[in-house]
């Protein structure tokens, strides 16, 4: 459940149930990564529910736009890989899901060893950080290249839009939750 002392109000423009659904998912967007949000994204990542799906979305496409597949698994949203693959069935993202799945059950068979952690500054790669078979390694890299960034027809941000409007009166009785 949401945690009471957790208020978002003002990740909005106004009251969120006057935005439409996009209007919703742009609002989260621009706010999740501020320093002054940084507690109550922690709370929303805690609990199931639309909201922490649209944040685990927002996360994998930043990762994965910024830092590829291995940016995406060694950061912090890599720690919600599972719940990022529940989020994309949830929204009608299936292919998606299953290459994320794909990924997760090569990454179970061979887990990847931390070698070193980076400095404060450093820059490095995820090969600079980790041991990974290089069979499974390549593995993942080909599987990723098949998600949704790299294929004009699929978009999940239309799937995560069309799920929240379909799901509107839900949507807005979890966001009351989190306002006082």
């Amino acid at each position: 459940m949401s945690n009471p002392k957790t208020n978002i109000n003002t990740w909005f423009p106004k009251e969120s149930s006057t935005l439409s659904s996009e209007e919703i998912v742009d609002s989260v967007c621009s706010n999740i990564y501020e320093p002054e949000n940084a507690a109550a994204r922690e709370d929303v990542l805690k609990s199931p529910g639309f909201l922490r799906e649209i944040m685990l979305l927002i996360d994998l496409d930043t990762e994965l736009t910024m830092n590829g597949i291995l940016g995406f698994l060694e950061n912090s949203s890599g720690r919600y890989l599972l719940e990022t693959i529940q989020a994309l069935q949830h929204i009608g993202a299936s292919e998606d899901a299953e290459i994320l799945e794909q990924i997760y059950q090569q990454l179970e068979t061979t887990p990847a060893q931390r070698i070193k952690s980076p400095g404060l500054h450093d820059i490095s790669s995820f090969q600079d950080r980790y041991i990974l078979n290089a069979e499974v390694l390549d593995g993942i890299l080909r599987l990723s290249e098949a998600l949704y960034l790299n294929t004009p027809d699929r978009n999940i941000f239309d799937n995560l839009v069309g799920y929240l409007s379909a799901n509107r009166d839900l949507l807005d009785e979890e966001l009351k939750k989190y306002s006082w």
